[in-house]
């Protein structure tokens, strides 16, 4: 017998970016593993080990220059909510949904520029950055839907990470 999944009933309340919830989508490294609460003397593994932060930390293959260009997946895995994400000041085209290039039936190509980005419950869509003329500093990718930059009950957090460019040579 197969019982199904009551959809329903979920509700979300810690809306993530790589599995992770503001600020800790900007930790450079995930938690030792005796200071993981899930953490017991077998454990040999620890959740979301690579970081959210894009450009950031003191990892070289990591590291934004203006004039780079970055290509970023966006995906909705839930099936509750419909998100929209931003990146003020910073230039976003979508080249591509549901991990297929947006061209059309003769190869033309039907990429558009825009400032945000609604993603459906199973959505998912590429956007290219392109950070060339953007000054160099921190800039946030975050959720508009100002009650999912939350933590459940802690208002400071949610749907948030931040994207770090460097100027050339720095």
């Amino acid at each position: 017998m197969v019982q199904p999944i009551p959809f329903n009933e979920i509700r979300t309340i810690y809306p993530m970016i790589n599995g992770r919830g503001y600020p800790d989508t900007v930790n450079p490294d995930p938690l030792p593993p005796t200071q993981n609460p899930d953490y017991t003397p077998d454990t040999t593994y620890q959740s979301q080990k690579i970081s959210a932060l894009v450009g950031g930390g003191a990892s070289a293959d990591k590291k934004v220059v203006q004039g780079d260009r970055l290509l970023i997946r966006l995906s909705n895995l839930g099936v509750a909510d419909y998100y929209t994400v931003t990146a003020l000041g910073l230039p976003m085209k979508v080249v591509g949904g549901g991990a297929r290039q947006l061209r059309g039936p003769t190869g033309k190509d039907l990429y558009y520029d825009t400032a945000s980005v609604t993603l459906g419950g199973g959505e998912s869509v590429e956007v290219m950055i392109d950070t060339a003329g953007v000054a160099p500093g921190t800039y946030f990718l975050y959720t508009t839907n100002l009650n999912f930059l939350s933590n459940n009950q802690d208002d400071n957090g949610g749907m948030m990470t931040e994207i770090v460019i460097s100027a050339p040579g720095a």
